[in-house]
């Protein structure tokens, strides 16, 4: 979905929020990515994937640069590129948290959450 500058009627071009959702499938549970990009980049985004882990390769000097990293983390950007990941401590289990963590440190001004098993309608986001 696209974001919308709060004050005025525009759409912010190539600015755009992706959520993501894979539900529970036997032993491995619900995962989640909330993630904003511009353009093809990652600029911001919290994951929650419980049984998957993945690589920092980018992040030189940063603290987890090098190190695998999983479960509920979060993508900052970093000089050399998008993909940097550091844990962050918030409720796996609680995705309407994360997605307000995620909008407040996106700095998105608001959006109610929509558990997309709930056959809720579309929401916009602000």
């Amino acid at each position: 979905m696209a974001v919308q500058f709060s004050d005025e009627l525009e759409v912010a071009e190539q600015l755009f929020v992706i959520c993501q959702w894979r539900k529970q499938q036997k032993a491995i549970p619900e995962q989640w990515t909330f993630s904003l990009f511009y353009r093809e980049h990652r600029i911001y985004a919290i994951d929650v994937q419980p049984t998957l882990m993945h690589m920092n390769n980018f992040g030189k000097g940063r603290p987890f640069y090098k190190q695998l990293i999983g479960g509920v983390h979060e993508h900052t950007w970093s000089e050399d590129g998008h993909g940097y990941a550091e844990p962050i401590d918030l409720p796996q289990a609680e995705p309407h948290i994360m997605w307000r963590v995620f909008l407040k440190k996106a700095a998105i001004g608001n959006a109610d959450f929509s558990h997309p098993d709930h056959n809720q309608p579309e929401l916009d986001l602000r």
